[in-house]
């Protein structure tokens, strides 16, 4: 085929480089003798087809929600206030502290502040805990505390208000007769 045979767009291919079938020598075409048949060779038709594995038909994981998070820090903390672990432990209150401030988590945090021997710390996150929930234990816990450093007035309005709260708890009235004169 010549240049006139295949009009303008021909001539303008043979002057950049292509031959007569329209495509460039080093584009990796092998013509065969007759030029009748074009064999195309690239990387990618040489190498053999990639298998692609089965889909199988499972279901995504499931992402854990912010409370299945939240209970697992709790339960790794516990354990590890068993364990004498205190410092590590309240890495994993903080973590569900930040999901979601409750008084289990503050009273666990006053546990291991004054198992370490904090007792100012297991003070301040007891309160917060007394705030949030005032039930007979967490007072009476607070009590203890305040008894530990010396704030018998504070331990014994403590006291007091878990007597109200809770009038036939044989903890409360023990504590109130020993430390507070049985008022």
């Amino acid at each position: 085929m010549g240049a006139d045979a295949m009009g303008a767009d021909a001539m303008g291919a043979d002057a950049m480089g292509a031959d007569a079938m329209g495509v460039a020598p080093d584009a990796g075409v092998v013509a065969q003798a007759d030029a009748a048949v074009v064999v195309a060779v690239t990387p990618d038709a040489a190498a053999p087809p990639i298998a692609m594995a089965p889909m199988r038909n499972r279901r995504p994981a499931r992402r854990k929600s912010s409370k299945q998070i939240r209970r697992d820090h709790v339960k790794k903390a516990r354990k590890m206030i068993a364990g004498g672990q205190y410092s590590a432990s309240r890495r994993h209150l903080t973590a569900a502290l930040k999901i979601h401030d409750g008084a289990s988590i503050r009273m666990l945090f006053a546990k291991t502040y004054a198992r370490a021997g904090k007792t100012w710390a297991a003070i301040h996150h007891q309160k917060k805990a007394v705030a949030m929930y005032g039930s007979a234990y967490y007072r009476l816990t607070l009590a203890q505390l305040y008894l530990k450093v010396g704030k018998r007035a504070q331990a014994c309005t403590q006291i007091r208000a878990a007597r109200k709260r809770s009038p036939g708890n044989k903890s409360v009235i023990s504590s109130s007769k020993r430390h507070c004169g049985g008022k």
